[in-house]
């Protein structure tokens, strides 16, 4: 059978096709129909595998896909562009995002603490920080689950719950069990203590590093 359907290549018989040959040609019939059948399955079809193009994030966020289908943002001036995937609640960022993107990790308004050295990654809807901040002033004396800010993630980066994550204190910094870092939900980040009277000395450096879901994912 030479004949086929134009978008799976479904092949049928024609009148060129001789009847006794009808087993055959149903054969090939059906193995086609299934060839075509297991492309649907796996989501190969072109509305499936074809990704979605858009100039920018807000735009891809209009259109709809199935869950697993790639997506691209070409132009966007916040310089949100790259790859995304379609998940259950929208679109998340598929590729790493760069730190210098505008959605990115920003160091609070206080004179305490630097924070320059801090980085946030997006990764197959995975938020990946490196928090490393400084102490720039006097000693900072805290008692129990007492809080800081030190830092705020962009919109597309927020978690969609709390998190809580152990710091590690170096040069004269608190006890490792006594600091951590939390990250809330508005994507605020914040520097906590876990002792009463936990302690970091001017010049303390404190790192963290942890993963979480975005709530795009």
């Amino acid at each position: 059978m030479s004949a086929q359907t134009p978008i799976y290549g479904i092949e049928y018989p024609t009148e060129s096709d001789l009847v006794r040959d009808i087993a055959d040609h149903l054969k090939t019939e059906a193995q086609t129909v299934e060839t075509a059948l297991h492309e649907v399955d796996q989501r190969a079809t072109p509305a499936g595998s074809t990704p979605v193009i858009a100039q920018n994030y807000d735009q891809l966020s209009t259109l709809g896909g199935v869950t697993g289908q790639t997506g691209y943002v070409t132009n966007d001036e916040s310089g949100r562009n790259g790859m995304y995937i379609r998940g259950a609640n929208g679109w998340t960022r598929g590729g790493t995002t760069a730190p210098a993107d505008g959605t990115n990790l920003e160091l609070a308004n206080n004179d305490g603490w630097d924070a320059t050295d801090s980085k946030a990654y997006l990764f197959m809807g995975m938020m990946l920080v490196h928090i490393r901040v400084t102490r720039k002033t006097a000693n900072w004396t805290k008692n129990c689950y007492q809080q800081e800010k030190i830092a705020q993630l962009g919109p597309l980066l927020r978690p969609p719950q709390h998190y809580h994550f152990r710091g590690f204190a170096t040069n004269g910094g608190a006890k490792v069990p006594d600091v951590g870092i939390l990250v809330q939900v508005d994507g605020s980040v914040m520097i906590e203590s876990l002792a009463n009277n936990t302690t970091i000395n001017k010049d303390a450096l404190i790192t963290c590093a942890c993963i979480f879901p975005t709530v795009q994912f």
